[in-house]
């Protein structure tokens, strides 16, 4: 990346901490450009927050479940 501006940088190192932390992947299929990766962090953190919710909730039906036996 020699001659890359400090952006694009830290848009790179942003995207692959995040991706390295959230256990997604990286897929055979990359984002190349800085919008790509900025878009990519950006769903990869809503979509990871909608996966706890839904887990959570299954979680508390299934412990509702349990209290009312």
């Amino acid at each position: 990346m020699t001659g890359s501006s400090l952006f694009t940088l830290y848009v790179t190192s942003v995207y692959w901490s995040t991706i390295t932390i959230l256990t997604v992947g990286y897929g055979d299929i990359s984002p190349t450009t800085d919008t790509e990766k900025v878009f990519c962090v950006i769903t990869s953190l809503f979509t990871i927050g909608v996966y706890a919710y839904i887990i959570n909730r299954i979680g508390t039906i299934f412990k509702e479940m349990n209290d009312k036996t």
